[in-house]
C-alpha cells in the first residue's frame, strides 16, 4: 500500500503541473501508461479505494492530452477531428467533477473547462445528428446483469466501482430506424463535415489557435455585437428580413442604423481587451437559418459512440 501511495503521489505532482513551465509533454504517455498499470494492480488486488483514486487520476491524464491533441490538430487543419476530442473532454469533465470537485482547479481542469467551452463557439456547427435504434436490452458492465425496468442491478450508471466505470452496453441492435437533424443532441461527437457541398467555415477557430504557442492559461474570448458595415450586405433588399435576426424587415431595422448589429468576438491572447479596439475583421457565427430546407445540403456524417 505504501508503494501505491508513493506512486500515486509522485503522478498527482506530474499531473498538477500542467499549464507551468515544469510540465513535459513528452512524458505524457509514459506517466499514463504507469496509472493505468497502477490501477489495475489495485484492481486485481481487490485494492478498491486506490483502484478507484488511478482510475480519476488516469482520466484526469486523458483530459490533458486529449486537450493538448485537438490544439495540434487543428494547426494541421484537421478541424472535424480536433472536435471529437473537444467532445471528449467535455464529457469526460462532466464525468469526473462531481469526484474531485474540491480539487478541479489542482489539475487545472477549471481553466480546461472553460476554454473547452469557449472553443466550442468559435465552431461553425449548429446542427447534429441524433440516432434511432431499437435493441434487444442493456446489460451493466460491472456485473453483467440485464438492465430493463422491471430488472436493475445495484450499480448505478456513471459511478465508479473498484477501479471501473458503470454504464449500460447495449445490445442486439433489432432495427437501426432513422436519424434526426437537431440542434441540440445528447451527444455532440456526430457532425455533418459539409454544407451546400462544401466544407464549414472554421476560420474564427484558427484566429484563436493558430498564432498560440501554448494553448493553456492566458488566451480568452468573449462575444459581444457590433454594427458591421452596410456594404458588408451590399446584395441585400431593404424588404428582406435584417440580417440582426431581429425578426424585422431591414427597412425597418438595422437600415437606418450605422450598421448591422451583429454577433462578434473578441480575442484576448493575455494583453487583455482593449477599451476600444480596432477592428480588422468583421466576424460573426454562422446565421441559424431555418432546418427547413437544409437537410439535402449536409453532407459527410462523423458518427461516433460516447466515450
Amino acid at each position: 500500500m505504501m508503494h501505491l501511495k508513493n506512486e500515486f503521489e509522485r503522478i498527482v505532482n506530474y499531473a498538477t503541473s500542467f499549464g507551468t513551465k515544469s510540465y513535459s509533454y513528452k512524458k505524457q504517455n509514459k506517466y499514463l501508461k504507469q496509472c493505468t498499470s497502477l490501477k489495475e494492480f489495485a484492481i486485481k488486488r481487490g485494492l478498491a479505494d486506490a483502484a478507484n483514486s488511478f482510475l480519476l487520476l488516469e482520466s484526469i491524464l486523458i483530459v490533458h492530452k486529449k486537450y493538448l491533441k485537438y490544439y495540434k490538430l487543428i494547426k494541421k487543419n484537421k478541424h472535424e477531428d480536433a472536435w471529437q476530442l473537444i467532445i471528449d473532454v467535455e464529457y469526460l469533465l462532466n464525468r469526473i467533477k462531481p469526484y474531485i470537485y474540491d480539487d478541479f482547479a489542482k489539475f487545472k481542469l477549471d481553466i480546461i473547462e472553460d476554454k473547452n467551452t469557449k472553443i466550442q463557439t468559435l465552431y461553425p456547427y449548429k446542427y447534429f445528428m441524433s440516432t434511432g435504434f431499437t435493441f434487444k436490452n442493456y446489460r451493466c458492465s460491472i456485473c453483467g446483469e440485464i438492465v430493463s425496468i422491471h430488472n436493475r442491478c445495484k450499480h448505478k450508471k456513471g459511478h465508479i466501482y473498484n477501479g471501473r466505470w458503470c454504464y449500460w452496453i447495449c445490445e442486439d441492435i433489432i432495427d437501426f430506424n432513422h436519424v434526426a437533424v437537431v440542434e441540440n443532441p445528447k451527444d455532440k461527437h456526430c457532425i455533418f463535415t459539409k454544407c451546400g457541398g462544401h466544407r464549414f467555415d472554421f476560420s474564427l477557430v484558427d484566429e484563436l489557435v493558430v498564432p498560440l504557442k501554448k494553448p493553456y492559461l492566458k488566451w480568452d474570448l468573449r462575444w459581444t455585437k457590433i454594427r458591421h458595415p452596410h456594404e458588408h450586405y451590399e446584395n441585400l433588399k431593404e424588404t428582406d428580413s435584417c440580417p440582426c435576426e431581429s425578426g424585422l424587415l431591414y427597412k425597418d431595422c438595422c437600415m437606418k442604423e450605422a450598421g448591422i448589429l451583429r454577433p462578434h468576438v473578441e480575442i484576448d491572447f493575455g494583453q487583455g481587451y482593449q477599451s476600444e479596439p480596432s477592428i480588422t475583421k468583421y466576424f460573426s457565427p454562422p446565421k441559424r437559418q431555418p432546418l427547413q430546407g437544409q437537410e439535402n445540403t449536409m453532407e459527410g456524417i462523423i458518427m461516433k459512440a460516447s466515450s
